[in-house]
Order: C-alpha cells, then sequence, then structure tokens
C-alpha cells in the first residue's frame, strides 16, 4: 500500500478527512499525542 503525501518545508503533509472536513495534516513519527488547530475543527466536541 502506498499513502500520497506533499513535502512542505521537511514536513509530510498527508490529505485526511475528519468526521467528514477534508483537509492536511503533518506526520509526527516522534509525536507523543496528536493536536488539532481550533481554528480549523471550531465545531469537534472535546470528550
Amino acid at each position: 500500500m502506498k499513502i500520497p503525501f506533499e513535502l512542505v518545508g521537511g514536513i509530510i503533509m498527508l490529505d485526511v478527512s475528519v468526521n467528514g472536513k477534508d483537509g492536511k495534516m503533518a506526520f509526527d513519527t516522534g509525536a507523543m499525542q496528536t493536536c488539532l488547530n481550533k481554528n480549523h475543527f471550531d465545531d469537534f466536541e472535546v470528550r
């Protein structure tokens, strides 16, 4: 399987869909958590 990505300034960017909303996310192999920017996902509920 291949996953298409775009390299932007050394950061791997993936096309994603979250709850029906399309966008891009950075792929960080060393990240301990996932972080979403509230400016782009303002209708998300915090659980």
